[in-house]
């Protein structure tokens, strides 16, 4: 195994970590609680590689699959799997995923990138709100209404602070300078 390969598996379940980590700072609210796992994937997904992001939310996904307490509220578990947010869960991987290669293809790594932070951001409660409204025959607008709408400004808030935070850690862990 190489050194690089090496670096990137140590980066790879730190953030997956650090996801499990902040999905247990969670304020019930509705149907959807507030948490900081959005804040997570947009951490991971904007200093990440792409493919380093994909696995790190893979990993957390499969240490929550297999029963770890992981997930918001400190639960973990297949059952986790078949429930009206999982949804929000399964959205961490496309939502990771594109903000990692937005940030590689047209971001600049060295500037705040808060608009792709909330793209990705919104792509994960679009998602989690399709799901929830399929899982619960419910409407559309009271699917939006519990799972996407109360969150547009604490995403927007999440995403700044991520794009900042980002800023900041990408030249430690890639030694790179920043200006």
């Amino acid at each position: 195994m190489g050194k690089t390969h090496a670096r990137d598996m140590v980066l790879i379940a730190e953030f997956a970590i650090i996801l499990a980590i902040l999905s247990q700072i969670t304020i019930p609210f509705g149907p959807v609680p507030f948490t900081l796992q959005t804040f997570g994937v947009m951490l991971l997904g904007s200093t990440l590689k792409p493919k380093q992001s994909i696995f790190s939310v893979l990993l957390y996904l499969l240490l929550g699959l297999i029963g770890l307490p992981v997930f918001a509220g400190g639960v973990g578990g297949v059952t986790q799997f078949i429930n009206p947010l999982t949804g929000f869960l399964l959205a961490f991987v496309p939502g990771a995923a594109l903000l990692s290669l937005w940030i590689q293809k047209f971001g600049r790594p060295d500037k705040l990138n808060i608009g792709a932070h909330l793209l990705s951001s919104l792509l994960i409660l679009l998602l989690g709100t399709i799901w929830l409204k399929f899982f619960t025959h419910g409407t559309w607008s009271s699917a939006f209404l519990a799972a996407f709408v109360p969150f547009i400004v604490p995403e927007l808030l999440k995403a700044a602070v991520a794009s900042l935070l980002a800023l900041k850690l990408r030249p430690i862990i890639y030694r790179v300078k920043a200006s």
